[in-house]
């Protein structure tokens, strides 16, 4: 029994003693780690801040790389900006000088089909003219417009003739014969005869021959005492005379013809009075012989 519990004893002591290494080791493991750990904050301190000073160089050294860059970009591109504006300058320039190629040539072009034209032209021959010795003045001939009248006013009466290079017309009296290289209208009073390039009778009575280059009309409600000459005839009033037309008369159904006409041709409107004969001996047809029997 007591060799039993000596071993129990024993085996407590040597379990305590166990422990109590056991426990120093732990102890100094925790303190071996304590250290080690403290040791490695230490040594990130110092790598921190070796790492601090490496990547602030290294920023500098970005920095620095990226304004040199800046400058080189802006360089570059100071570069394109003038290499643009000499192409632009250079593309002027072969614009001008195309230009004026194209202006030179078609100069050139004109003065070669000058000269041809001068090839063919012939030289003038100059000939000596003589001296003509100075004519005396002459006095310069006025013409006269053809549209100009003269009008002799209702209330003028003229005793004695008149003649016109100009058209007249006739409101007042005249006493005398008319000569006109114009038109010769008569609303008033004339006693003599009428001679012009037209005649137009529109007036109570007229006493005197009418000769014309051109038309004679006599209107509605005239008497003319007088035989007429014309290229045609237009008769409407009375007329007491021979008529002698190289043209075409017509008499309107008011007219009163006491005489011969000899025409053209004539139209004689119903109503209108004829004495006298017609014959038509300016015809282009030989009415003799349309009756002469054909052998």
């Amino acid at each position: 029994m007591g060799i039993f519990k000596d071993d129990d004893e024993s085996k407590e002591l040597a379990e305590n003693m166990t422990k109590q290494t056991e426990d120093q080791d732990l102890s100094s493991l925790f303190q071996e780690d304590d250290s080690t750990e403290a040791e490695a904050l230490d040594d990130a301190n110092v790598d921190k801040d070796l790492l601090d000073q490496i990547f602030s160089g290294d920023q500098n050294d970005s920095d620095d790389l990226d304004k040199e860059l800046e400058a080189q970009f802006a360089e570059d591109n100071t570069d394109d900006s003038l290499d643009d504006d000499l192409d632009k300058l250079l593309g002027e320039i072969e614009s001008i000088e195309d230009a004026a190629k194209e202006s030179a040539a078609k100069e050139e072009t004109k003065m070669n089909k000058k000269k041809k034209k001068e090839k063919k032209q012939p030289e003038p021959v100059v000939e000596e003219t003589p001296v003509e010795e100075p004519k005396k003045e002459e006095k310069e001939e006025t013409t006269v417009s053809s549209d100009a009248t003269t009008v002799i006013s209702e209330g003028t009466t003229i005793e004695g003739g008149i003649t016109s290079e100009v058209s007249i017309e006739v409101m007042g009296t005249i006493k005398g014969d008319i000569e006109s290289k114009g038109k010769v209208a008569i609303n008033g009073t004339v006693n003599g005869s009428v001679t012009a390039a037209e005649i137009y009778v529109n007036t109570p009575r007229l006493e005197g021959a009418l000769c014309s280059e051109g038309t004679v009309q006599i209107s509605d409600g005239t008497v003319v005492v007088g035989d007429i000459i014309g290229a045609s005839a237009y008769i409407a009033g009375a007329v007491k005379g021979n008529i002698d037309v190289n043209g075409a008369i017509t008499l309107d159904s008011s007219a009163i013809i006491k005489g011969d006409i000899n025409a053209k041709s004539i139209q004689v409107n119903e109503g209108a009075i004829l004495d006298g004969h017609c014959i038509l001996s300016y015809s282009d047809i030989d009415i003799d012989a349309v009756f002469e029997e054909k052998k």
